[in-house]
């Protein structure tokens, strides 16, 4: 479960909290028993890299966890962070409702523009009555999101 009023402890933190500064192990030797450069290690630890598939099975042979572990706090740092991030206009049941009944319109466009939603026709998405312009949206994974 998602902490509601703070964010989740990144990964990098957990391992410099719970199990680098516990064991005495520097960041240098944790990354030569990883078999990776100190920076890998060293950005995960600030905080500016998160923890991949790998990553996560290297700490796990490591230091004795289970790749999972590492996995799940990525995820909620993740997921929260993306919460935050995402519109409001977005997340209304309005919105959802309009978006499942299609609310792509197509209006006046050229056949012969590069992209795929450009030749089309589809210039607009209307978001109940009012009508934006498909530039300002970003569509990722069946979800659209404002970009300007």
């Amino acid at each position: 479960m998602l902490p509601k009023h703070r964010s989740p402890t990144h990964p990098g933190e957990m391992l410099f909290t719970e199990f680098l500064q516990p064991m005495a192990l520097s960041q240098v030797e944790l990354a030569a028993r990883m078999g990776v450069p100190v920076q890998r290690v060293n950005t995960l630890v600030n905080g500016k890299r998160g923890i991949t598939a790998e990553t996560a099975w290297l700490l796990a042979d490591v230091l004795g966890t289970s790749p999972e572990f590492w996995m799940n706090l990525q995820t909620s740092w993740d997921l929260w962070h993306a919460s935050k991030a995402r519109s409001p206009c977005f997340t209304q049941s309005r919105w959802a409702r309009d978006w499942g009944e299609g609310v792509w319109k197509s209006s006046r466009g050229r056949k012969d523009e590069e992209s795929d939603w450009k030749s089309s026709g589809i210039r607009d998405a209307v978001l109940g009555d009012e009508r934006v312009p498909l530039h300002s949206l970003e569509v990722r994974h069946g979800a659209p999101r404002w970009v300007g």
